[in-house]
């Protein structure tokens, strides 16, 4: 078996089994880090093969929204804050939508891109 295939099938294993190695309070938050940290290692192992400005600033933009999944849910994995039935889990404890900058990055992103006819 070739080494990407055994990292693969590795990551899909870490993905799926590696929540159930923490205490039962904490598995959903040890399955949301591992996913993040899965996902985001394989967003930049698809991009490095395809790297181009357009697809360097779409990884970047992927990678932070992955590592504040994983950072949050390490930290509920250590601390509690009170999450209320629709809130986001990261932007609970300070107030305000954390997602809200991403969705504003990636529009004045796409509207350069398009005043610029920028392609790849």
């Amino acid at each position: 078996m070739k080494l990407g295939a055994s990292l693969l099938l590795l990551a899909a294993l870490v993905r799926h089994y590696a929540w159930e190695w923490f205490p039962p309070e904490v598995q959903a938050f040890a399955w949301n880090a591992c996913s993040s940290a899965v996902t985001m290692a394989l967003v930049w192992v698809v991009a490095r093969d395809r790297w181009s400005p357009t697809i360097a600033a779409l990884t970047i933009g992927w990678a932070i929204e992955e590592a504040q999944v994983f950072g949050c849910s390490v930290a509920r994995m250590f601390w509690h804050w009170n999450v209320l039935p629709g809130q986001e889990q990261c932007s609970a404890p300070i107030g305000f939508k954390i997602g809200a900058f991403t969705i504003l990055a990636v529009a004045v992103f796409l509207a350069t891109c398009k005043s610029s006819h920028v392609t790849d």
